[in-house]
């Protein structure tokens, strides 16, 4: 089989290992600066140097297709030699296999008993359901079950996913349903995350293997957008949180849904004991409006510039990867305490956790963000808007600080009074664990899992 692959960014890199090479005849781009390159060995070309008549089929591996796919049928490629990267498994012949310290196995040749657990979500991205489902993983590892990870395209966690020898799946898109189903069928229940994977869990709902769908958004266009199974014997829905509660109920009256909120692993953590001669906030999240960071800085800049001038405002994410996270890193330009660290791994973010005396979080929409979590349990105190899970814990200026979700006034207040009382939030992070330890903790999360795999396989129907 000979193909043309068109578009060398992000997607090819991630799917290239899984491609035989002496099947690509040449890599295509409209990218200009490319043409004439080789990349991993395979010379650049511009679409008018490509000869279609010498392929099977031309992939093409940018998410957004429309245009490159008139730009083909303009050249005349028929319509069916044209596929999208996401269509290509059966096509070209891949087979899904599970990645094991940079070695793949048929499921077949690495599954070996009857105590197979696979977890799967929509992205392998440190970012809080994906982490929080590793943590689930290692734990249920820990509990004695062989545990399988999947992801529906892959990220950088796959590098905390080595470091921890965690198997997995790394990009389940590409991937027939058929497939999907076969795969499915090795394990003892599968753990969904995220109503992201609703086109996987869909695929394989009609089975009677036990399938936990663990749902961690709250906003109403997800719902919307991504259609869950009709209830069913093998489907059991838990929410991470009541913001994810009410409004699946509300999409989904008279299903059956239950509260799971995640954990963290037990850690050792920091003493009380405030050691900065600058105050420190951090806001650790990905670069989206829904993470509210324009308030972050708005309201910094509505704090007196002697107060601002004692502080450091330190942002945690990659800010390259949306406009709206390009445009506001443009403001470290007249906010020079204003510190952009871009994105860490989970042993980094412990060194962040380390460093800083209060955490910022403003979402205008955050069922239960990890980060918080993360926080209260370094017995950190949290400045969070009301439109974030943790707020429903929190006691208003005794175990943290609840503002008014996009009101910069009140958060620059907030932080205001952080500064000027910094014996009083010391306190208010300790008591800030306790919230940690009564609702989060590995401990809890233990003796939950085993409810809730007792009551799968007591569910009538279920194997």
């Amino acid at each position: 089989m000979k193909i043309y692959i068109f578009g060398t960014g992000y997607h090819y890199r991630r799917i290239l290992k899984y491609m035989n090479e002496d099947d690509i005849l040449a890599l295509i781009d409209n990218d200009k600066e490319k043409q004439n390159t080789f990349i991993n060995g395979k010379k650049v070309i511009s679409p008018e140097k490509a000869n279609f008549e010498l392929c099977d089929f031309v992939v093409i591996f940018v998410y957004f297709f429309d245009d490159i796919y008139k730009q083909l049928i303009d050249f005349g490629v028929p319509k069916d030699k044209i596929l999208h990267y996401k269509k290509i498994g059966d096509k070209i012949g891949l087979t899904l296999q599970i990645e094991f310290e940079n070695k793949f196995y048929m499921p077949d040749k690495f599954l070996h008993n009857n105590n197979n657990v696979f977890l799967g979500i929509h992205e392998f991205s440190r970012t809080g359901v994906p982490v929080a489902v590793m943590n689930t993983a290692l734990l249920l590892r820990e509990m004695g079950y062989n545990v399988v990870m999947g992801a529906m395209s892959e990220g950088n966690l796959v590098s905390e996913l080595k470091e921890n020898k965690l198997p997995y799946v790394g990009n389940l898109e590409i991937f027939s349903e058929d497939q999907w189903r076969n795969f499915v069928s090795k394990f003892s229940f599968v753990i969904l995350g995220t109503t992201c994977v609703a086109e996987f869990g869909n695929a394989i709902a009609y089975s009677n293997i036990p399938i936990i769908w663990w749902l961690n958004e709250s906003n109403e266009a997800t719902y919307q957008y991504y259609k869950l199974p009709a209830a069913q014997n093998n489907i059991h829905y838990y929410a991470g949180g009541k913001r994810v509660y009410n409004i699946f109920s509300r999409f989904y009256p008279g299903v059956k849904i239950e509260e799971l909120l995640y954990f963290l692993p037990d850690d050792i953590v920091r003493g009380n004991k405030r050691r900065n001669v600058k105050f420190k906030f951090a806001l650790i999240a990905y670069f989206e409006m829904r993470k509210a960071q324009d308030v972050f800085i708005t309201a910094i800049e509505k704090l007196p510039l002697s107060l601002r001038e004692k502080a450091e405002f330190i942002m945690v994410g990659d800010s390259s990867i949306s406009r709206y996270g390009m445009e506001l890193s443009k403001k470290k330009e007249h906010i020079p305490q204003l510190i952009l660290l871009g994105e860490v791994s989970q042993t980094e973010l412990k060194n962040v956790f380390d460093e800083i005396d209060v955490l910022v979080c403003p979402s205008r929409d955050d069922p239960m963000p990890i980060v918080v979590t993360q926080a209260m349990q370094h017995g950190i105190p949290c400045v969070v808007s009301n439109q974030v899970g943790q707020a429903e814990y929190i006691n208003h200026m005794e175990n943290g600080i609840v503002v008014e979700a996009g009101n910069a006034d009140a958060l620059a207040e907030a932080m205001r009074y952080c500064m000027e009382n910094p014996e009083k939030i010391l306190l208010m992070g300790e008591a800030s664990k306790r919230i940690f330890q009564e609702n989060f903790s590995e401990n809890r999360m233990r003796e939950k899992l085993r409810d809730i795999i007792d009551s799968v396989y007591n569910a009538e129907g279920c194997i």
